[in-house]
């Protein structure tokens, strides 16, 4: 008989219950898709996002400055600020955290072969924490999130898991078109990251919504 560790076990129970968004904003829902067939080129981002990712650099970042929060700035990445990143936090901490998130997910992925995700928030008093990690099936998962007055959502991450076949380092269709609508939430950051967490490598991509998703965004696991 297979033993599963106590801190997999209260991840588990903890990640299963999913929220919706209502019209109060208090929760939020994020469906991600792991997709099982040749990326296709006409999704690239950039100018497909209406103008987002336009190269000027003209945007509200935030990212490299801002609020370390609990977590503490930590381990420093080597990977640009992306053009678009989430307000008053430190690039190197929403990474770190995620990074923290994304160990947890991968041992969840392991024991039962299935996608699973969180949303990385930042509170009123400018911390970072994480969210119920949310268990899906082999193709995709329902990540949800009951917000507290003055949480915002700065960042989406769910695994896609091991695949021969294809490149699982980058979002589906169905997670881009999932990002789109978070980043329309009143409760989200406009400039949140989304980060996949690939079990072919065991490493974790970022990208923001000036990203072009037909090639692997910035790995944040090997940037140190």
């Amino acid at each position: 008989m297979r033993t599963i560790p106590d801190d997999v076990l209260d991840l588990i129970a903890g990640g299963r219950k999913v929220s919706t968004w209502n019209s109060w904003t208090t929760s939020i829902t994020i469906v991600g898709h792991a997709e099982p067939e040749p990326w296709y080129p006409g999704d690239a981002g950039g100018g497909a996002w209406g103008g987002y990712g336009n190269g000027d650099g003209n945007s509200d970042a935030g990212g490299g400055g801002g609020v370390a929060g609990d977590y503490g700035v930590g381990q420093h990445h080597a990977s640009p600020v992306p053009e678009f990143a989430p307000a008053n936090v430190h690039i190197d901490t929403v990474r770190n955290v995620v990074l923290e998130a994304a160990t947890q997910i991968k041992a969840l992925a392991n024991l039962d072969g299935n996608e699973h995700g969180c949303m990385i928030v930042r509170t009123g008093e400018g911390t970072l924490k994480v969210g119920p990690i949310s268990s899906g099936d082999f193709d995709s998962v329902t990540t949800g999130y009951t917000l507290q007055p003055g949480d915002t959502v700065v960042a989406w991450v769910h695994d896609h898991p091991y695949d021969f076949s294809i490149d699982q380092s980058r979002p589906s269709r169905h997670d881009i078109d999932s990002y789109r609508d978070m980043l329309s939430q009143p409760r989200v950051d406009p400039n949140a990251l989304m980060y996949i967490v690939d079990m072919k490598s065991g490493d974790s991509f970022e990208y923001h919504k000036g990203s072009r998703f037909d090639k692997p965004g910035a790995d944040i696991s090997k940037d140190f």
